[in-house]
């Protein structure tokens, strides 16, 4: 997938106020056609493709964006579409778990240096219009959130993967070995017992934990270095930091960089939460290396794979991690600036985590 610097620099104008260059379009190819063709999909691939399904609708009194994967998508549009490559065919579900084979286009399969094994991930066109400054943005790091749930499962089966990004609107993880691991059936269940709960939080009304019991519901990030079968370059993982928040019953603080964040500063940015009832908030801050990278994708993708790890790993009835996008370079630079360590640092991706209290009215739930 192709992220320029020129998709970075809209990106960060946007969020300094500037909403005049709006992110360009990259051309789409076309990887191949529908046919009518029985395939045989084992275990692994219906495991893996079922990540791009829907797993839950939620109520539409809680949000309007109701459709629900393994993995969050701004507005639920869900542009991105998962194949498995086996010989000349992709393997595909469509939103509601019908397997598809599509014939793989000659010139396409070729380019790729396609191989059985090899997993694709196609961006679709982006047609909302909500977003033309970032659009790129938000579509590479829900690669990102959905490489973290590919790469779980991955690590259950013994499945090791190459990250390639050279293509225009295809990442391709390229199967490198396979180890055969004796499956572990409850870690199987218990990622999807987590995926069908991940949660942004409800739309309407706000956030709040009626129970104050806030300390209950952190979750600090460590598995990510666990995970063996993706590995992202060296390069990107140093451009990244991750800055953990949590709720000290006075204000937002993290102690190894000795930064604060008060309640009423909090919510000005963010008035749809509750800041003093909420667990923590998790800052991704990237370093921008300019003129460095031809191509920033891996950089964004790895945003979101971190992201999803609190989203999934953190996934408890009851409890939001709402990925936000919205971080404002002016609100957010305040804040790390207070640690000159961040001083090439952007504030460019974000989970709030809280747990959300939930009413009832007389005659029906109110969520």
């Amino acid at each position: 997938m192709l992220y320029l610097e020129e998709d970075l620099i809209s990106d960060i104008s946007y969020f300094s106020g500037d909403d005049t260059k709006p992110q360009i379009k990259n051309e789409y190819e076309k990887i191949g056609k529908k046919i009518d063709k029985n395939i045989f999909f084992d275990e692994y691939e219906n495991q893996i493709l079922d990540l791009n399904t829907v797993i839950r609708v939620d109520n539409y009194l809680r949000t309007p964006y109701s459709i629900h994967m393994s993995y969050p998508s701004a507005r639920s549009l869900y542009t991105i579409k998962l194949y498995i490559q086996k010989e000349e065919y992709l393997l595909t579900k469509d939103f509601w778990k019908n397997k598809e084979v599509i014939k793989t286009e000659p010139s396409f399969y070729e380019s790729n240096k396609l191989k059985s094994g090899d997993i694709v991930i196609e961006l679709l066109e982006f047609k909302d219009k909500h977003y033309p400054s970032i659009f790129k943005t938000l579509q590479n790091l829900e690669v990102g959130h959905l490489l973290y749930n590919i790469a779980v499962l991955a690590d259950i089966y013994g499945y090791e993967y190459e990250i390639d990004n050279k293509f225009l609107n295809i990442l391709v993880l390229k199967q490198k070995r396979v180890f055969y691991n004796l499956k572990k059936n409850e870690e199987i269940a218990e990622f999807w017992e987590r995926a069908e709960h991940r949660t942004s939080g409800k739309y309407y009304g706000g956030l709040i934990n009626f129970d104050l019991n806030h300390e209950e519901y952190r979750y600090f990030p460590n598995r990510c270095t666990k995970i063996k079968c993706i590995k992202f370059d060296k390069k990107i993982i140093e451009s990244v930091k991750t800055i953990v928040f949590i709720n000290d019953d006075n204000s937002f603080i993290n102690k190894e960089y000795g930064l604060v964040l008060e309640y009423s500063y909090l919510m000005k940015e963010y008035n749809y939460i509750n800041a003093r009832t909420m667990s923590q908030i998790t800052v991704f801050l990237c370093k921008w290396r300019k003129h460095e990278m031809r191509n920033y994708a891996e950089l964004i993708q790895y945003m979101g794979f971190l992201a999803q790890e609190i989203c999934i790993n953190n996934s408890i009835t009851g409890i939001y991690n709402r990925p936000v996008k919205q971080m404002n370079l002016k609100f957010w630079n305040k804040v790390i600036k207070q640690n000159a360590e961040f001083k090439d640092f952007i504030p460019f991706y974000g989970v709030l985590t809280g747990r959300e209290s939930v009413l009832y009215a007389k005659y029906k739930r109110v969520l």
